[in-house]
């Protein structure tokens, strides 16, 4: 009897100076419950101590390859490891950035049960997956523009497939074409162009209503720091979108959505300037200490929710045994959000109250305390935010 091929996925990770973060990365990969895989780090020239740590989990680990090269930036450390990638599916993570134990095998599930040439997935940060679950086709259904237009470009906010590239998982052969669409020296809007291809070449995409992936939002990041560029990175990324399009014969249909895409990011440009610096808001709960060690029920699934829910799962001991929400949003979370009903019957130590005003917040203090619930035994703090 022949056995079954079980595919290989190759995770490329491309790296720069985290040395503080990187650690956290590998291991989550190295964890991972689906263990056919290969691990391409790519050390774009680090001058921290990145590079020591990629050859020091090489050594105690076969599957991983390292690539220590000088800095090209993230877009030329992509496709260096691409060029190296011998598995059948290609997941990327950034080297700051860190998944769940369980993304490849649900991934790979999904690739197979649908056989899609994409899987997409939801991310950690403000757990952002607006297109419904899902098989999607830029053929069959509708013409690949149709698709650019409906789910990228111009689209609604429940239909939007997001841009970035380490949500998703690739089969090989559609990622080395699409990625070598995307120019070398882009620095800004890489995982959209990556994206345009893909839709261009009529690849079916699966969605899932699952979030795995865990995007570190970094005060020294290029989406935290206030750009003097960001009207000539607009204008190159508009370049950059015709020209792809102009190559499938799709600029002229799509000229229409083209130009008001570039116009709103345009606008986006002109806000960022006019204000003194440009910044993404990461609620931070402002007594972590005092959950080591607890079980916790989570009140409120909104953007505060969200960043509490991804720092006190990497508290030591502690457990979130519950989520709710006055209204139930489980197609954004990783686990269903229940309702405040459902406190009743879960075993806890504190109810930690995730919103951002004072007043709301001793509001659902106070039905808490109504239902029965002791003061004590419910945290409601202003949450910290950077």
């Amino acid at each position: 009897m022949q056995e079954r091929k079980i595919n290989m996925i190759s995770i490329i990770v491309p790296i720069y100076n985290i040395e503080a973060y990187l650690e956290e990365c590998i291991k989550s990969i190295i964890k991972q419950t689906y263990k056919e895989l290969e691990i391409i780090l790519v050390d774009d020239g680090s001058t921290d101590g990145s590079s020591e740590i990629c050859d020091e989990f090489a050594s105690q680990d076969k599957r991983i390859k390292v690539i220590h090269k000088q800095n090209e930036g993230l877009v030329m450390a992509r496709k260096n490891g691409l060029q190296h990638v011998k598995g059948d599916y290609v997941l990327f993570v950034d080297g700051d950035d860190w998944i769940e134990s369980n993304m490849c095998e649900e991934l790979m599930k999904v690739m197979k049960q649908t056989d899609a040439d994409i899987v997409h997935s939801g991310y950690f940060r403000e757990l952002v997956l607006n297109l419904p679950p899902g098989l999607y086709y830029s053929r069959n259904s509708y013409r690949a523009d149709e698709f650019i237009r409906k789910h990228i470009l111009n689209a609604e906010p429940d239909e939007e497939i997001s841009f970035s590239i380490w949500s998703k998982l690739f089969r090989t052969p559609v990622i080395k074409k699409s990625y070598g669409l995307v120019p070398d020296c882009a620095d800004y809007g890489e995982d959209l162009l990556n994206l345009i291809a893909c839709a261009c070449e009529e690849n079916a995409i699966a969605s899932i209503d699952k979030a795995y992936y865990h995007y570190r939002v970094r005060l020294d990041s290029i989406s935290h720091t206030f750009e003097t560029n960001n009207f000539k990175q607009e204008i190159e990324l508009y370049e950059a979108i015709i020209k792809i399009l102009r190559q499938y014969g799709m600029a002229e249909r799509l000229n229409d959505v083209t130009k008001q895409f570039f116009l709103t990011q345009m606008r986006k440009a002109v806000k960022n300037n006019s204000s003194d610096a440009f910044s993404v808001q990461v609620y931070k709960f402002p007594e972590s200490n005092r959950l080591i060690g607890k079980r916790i029920v989570l009140y409120g699934a909104g953007n505060v929710g969200v960043d509490y829910y991804s720092q006190i799962c990497r508290i030591p001991d502690c457990k979130i045994v519950l989520w709710v929400d006055t209204q139930k949003k489980s197609r954004n979370t990783y686990c269903e959000i229940g309702s405040v009903d459902d406190i009743s019957q879960a075993e806890y130590d504190i109810i930690v109250v995730a919103v951002k005003s004072l007043e709301t917040g001793k509001k659902i203090k106070l039905n808490l305390m109504q239902m029965g619930i002791k003061e004590e035994r419910i945290l409601c703090e202003v949450p910290e935010y950077v």
